[in-house]
């Protein structure tokens, strides 16, 4: 690694028995199964909480919350093959803005 100029961060580098468990890209890995890592759901708490204590709107924390639990069963469903989504699939959050629109609202429906 030292050709290439490259070091190992030592927050990022674990080198020990992976039956103890370790988290990759916000899930966690162990003997029992893949789970969302203790963090990461640590830090989505926080985020919800500074949203909300920054007066974002209640559509807004919303959109944040499913786009959070898409991304959490993207990551599970490819393992686990997670069940039904059709009541997460039928919001479209436009680019994290200030509301969720269900598709009937946009379609003028509601």
């Amino acid at each position: 690694m030292a050709q290439l100029n490259l070091e190992l961060h030592p927050d990022k580098t674990f080198i020990g028995r992976i039956s103890r468990g370790f988290d990759v890209l916000g899930y966690w890995f162990s003997p029992q199964g893949l789970s969302v890592a203790g963090k990461t759901i640590v830090r989505m708490r926080e985020l919800v909480r500074r949203l909300y204590e920054q007066g974002a709107s209640s559509g807004r924390i919303l959109c944040y919350l499913l786009l959070w639990g898409r991304w959490v069963r993207s990551g599970l469903d490819g393992v686990f093959g997670v069940g039904d989504r059709s009541g997460f699939e039928l919001l479209v959050c436009p680019s994290f803005g200030s509301r969720c629109v269900s598709i009937a609202d946009a379609a003028g429906e509601i």
